[in-house]
Formats: C-alpha cells, sequence, structure tokens
C-alpha cells in the first residue's frame, strides 16, 4: 500500500504540504518575534530607570575553560558596575582554569573550588547550584565561561532590563554569535526564533513551548531559592530548556531580550568542536529514550532535508525564513543561503548523538554524559 502511495505521488504531495506549512509557522513566528524583541529593546533603551545600585551576583560554571577565561576576566574587570561580585566555579577542571581564575586581580571575583560531583546531578547543573547557594546579591545572572561583555556599562544595561520589568520575570539573553562552527550554531538561534513563540510571553499556552538561554539568564536571588530551578533538573543535559519549562509551569515565564550590543558568546573554535558540543544535547533534544529520539530525527530529516530535494521551491522558503532570523541575529547573509546545508550537517550531527548515546559514548570535557 506504501508503495502504492509513493507511486501515485500522493506521499510527495503531502510531504510537500507538510513542510510548506511548517515553513509557513517559522515564518509567522520569527517575524513576531522580531517585532516582540524590537519593541522591547526600544522600551529598555527609552526607560527612564535611574542607575540601579541592586547588589548584583555574576555567577560562572567553568570547567576546562583556560582558552575562554581570560576573554571574559577582562570584560568583567572593565565593569563600571561595582555593587557587584563575580563567582567562578572549577568544576574540577583538568587544564589550569583554577590558576587562571586564582591570578584575577579584580577584588569582584571570587573563586569557588569543585567538589565531586554527587549522584545523580549533571556537572552544569550541579555547578550552577553551588554558586547560587554561594551567592550573595539580590539578582543572580548566570553566565556561561565563553561569554564576553562587550563594553564597560555591559553589565549594568543587563540589571535596568531586569529592573525594568517585574520583580518575577526572569530574562534570558540574545547575545551576539561569534566564533566558528557558524553552520551549525546559527541553525540553533533561528530555530529558537522560528519555533519558539517568544512574543506570547506569559500568554504561552504550554510549558513545552518554553526555555531560556543558559548562556546568560537574570534571576531575583529570591524567587531563585523559592523555587530552586537548578535543584529541580539536577540530571537534565538541556538543564536551561527544562528550567524554562519548570519555571514557565510556575507561572514565571522567561522573557527573551535582544543583548547583542553588550554581550558576545564564543561558542566553539571550529566546525569539528561545534560537531563535538552539538553531538553531547541534540539526542536530549530528540527526545529521552532512542526510539523516540530516532522518530523525531526522522520527522525533521524528512521536512527539512528530504522533502526540498524532491520540491526545490521549498529552498527558497528556507532561506527566506533563515534570512529573517540571520537579521535578527546579525549574522553574515551567506548563512542564510547555504541553510540547506546547515540542515543536513545538523541531522547528522543529531543521528551520531541518537547513536552515541545508545552506546553510552557520550562525552563532554572528560566527562561521560549518561543521561
Amino acid at each position: 500500500m506504501l508503495t502504492g502511495l509513493i507511486d501515485s505521488g500522493l506521499f510527495f504531495t503531502v510531504l510537500f504540504y507538510s513542510a510548506i506549512t511548517v515553513q509557513a509557522i517559522m515564518l509567522i513566528t520569527a517575524l513576531l518575534n522580531a517585532r516582540t524583541i524590537r519593541r522591547d529593546r526600544l522600551s529598555a533603551a527609552n526607560s527612564s530607570a535611574p542607575c540601579p545600585s541592586a547588589a548584583v551576583s555574576v555567577l560562572i560554571p567553568a570547567r576546562n575553560e583556560s582558552n575562554n577565561l581570560p576573554r571574559l576576566l577582562a570584560s568583567l574587570k572593565r565593569q563600571r558596575y561595582q555593587n557587584a561580585e563575580f563567582l567562578i566555579y572549577d568544576d574540577l577542571s583538568t587544564d589550569n582554569t583554577w590558576e587562571i581564575i586564582s591570578a584575577a586581580t579584580d577584588s569582584r571575583v571570587k573563586s569557588i573550588r569543585g567538589s565531586d560531583l554527587p549522584e545523580g546531578w549533571v556537572g552544569k547543573v550541579h555547578a550552577c547550584h553551588r554558586l547560587a547557594e554561594s551567592a550573595s546579591g539580590d539578582i543572580m545572572i548566570f553566565l556561561d565561561a565563553d561569554t564576553e561583555f562587550l563594553h564597560d556599562y555591559a553589565l549594568q544595561c543587563l540589571v535596568v532590563a531586569h529592573q525594568h520589568r517585574k520583580n518575577d520575570t526572569v530574562l534570558t539573553a540574545m547575545p551576539s554569535l561569534r566564533g566558528e562552527g557558524q553552520l551549525l550554531v546559527s541553525v540553533v538561534g533561528h530555530f529558537i526564533l522560528a519555533l519558539a513563540p517568544w512574543w506570547l510571553q506569559s500568554r504561552l499556552p504550554s510549558s513545552l513551548l518554553a526555555g531560556l538561554n543558559g548562556q546568560c539568564w537574570i534571576i531575583g536571588s529570591e524567587l531563585y531559592r523559592r523555587h530552586l530551578p537548578h535543584e529541580a533538573v539536577k540530571n537534565e543535559v538541556l538543564e536551561d530548556v527544562m528550567i524554562g519549562r519548570y519555571l514557565h509551569g510556575l507561572g514565571i515565564t522567561p522573557v527573551l531580550t535582544d543583548w547583542q550590543d553588550d554581550l558576545a558568546v564564543y561558542m566553539y573554535s571550529s566546525l569539528s568542536d561545534a560537531w563535538s558540543g552539538f553531538r553531547k544535547n541534540a539526542s536530549s533534544m530528540l527526545g529521552p529514550t532512542t526510539v523516540l529520539a530516532l522518530f523525531n530525527w526522522s520527522i525533521f530529516t524528512v521536512l527539512f532535508v528530504v522533502a526540498p530535494i524532491y520540491n526545490p521551491v521549498l529552498y527558497i522558503g528556507q532561506i527566506l525564513v533563515k534570512a529573517i532570523t540571520d537579521r535578527i541575529m546579525r549574522q553574515p547573509p551567506w548563512l542564510s543561503i547555504v541553510v540547506p546545508l546547515s540542515f543536513v550537517l545538523k541531522s547528522l550531527v543529531a543521528l551520531d548523538s541518537v547513536f552515541a548515546r545508545a552506546r553510552g559514548q557520550l562525552r563532554w570535557k572528560g566527562r561521560t554524559i549518561g543521561h
């Protein structure tokens, strides 16, 4: 029967209309997100809020980050915001991460020696939990070690953005994407902007559509300690997505904020490095079991890789939607044109991740990922 459907062309007709429907949804979502992000940026820029004085704790988990920390520490030292502490947790690094942290001359930098990873915890999640336990500020800013503040008042801008909203608001960043491996890296931002309806904000109907960007997010300390989000998702590789869903379930929906003028992230140093980085969590994004992950991988591959081969008109839609999200993220135009190649690479990385997880061979920074 299936052979008959394929021979009759019905299969490919259904495939085409399914793919073009997905593209239409992504196009509308990207346009609405772009409008919302621009409006929020203008609103914050026109705010008459006074210079903030709240105590701020910037919390940075670090494992084998000797290549990134000098850049981050230099940008932290330049920050004019004085009522801040920069806590850096060395998560049992095997390089000279600890020595770099210890050599910091900024009195606001405080180093924390990591402890053995407790049973049932993922490394970064435990590091962030420990950092939060040591924080003394009224506001917590969780920041990855591969980030960089882009000007002297960047931290102040982030604090103003948070105080411009209600006290129970959680902000998450859209930083400037830099570094290598953009064929893969830009696809992540693409799906964040084209599939997640950030424009709905608190009206988001399902926690499955919620999330946050673990590279940088802000939460009030009292709110954090009331709900302990890292403890709630302690065994999750995709802790940022799961924290977003957890908070949404509590009636707290993270708000995406454009901080591209204030914050940059250098995720990977090469395409192969990007492959390894996305390999570690792609299977978790697809599903908790191998069967479910392969099913979802098949849907993605059929819609984004196979369907355009049958009908090249779909390539136009892919490039159009990617051009919108790339414009929001200030990415070069060539990334929009080669998006079909990016989707092929993303599909291959995801498949590699699924089989590696099934064999228990997922590793990142010297640790086996057993989730």
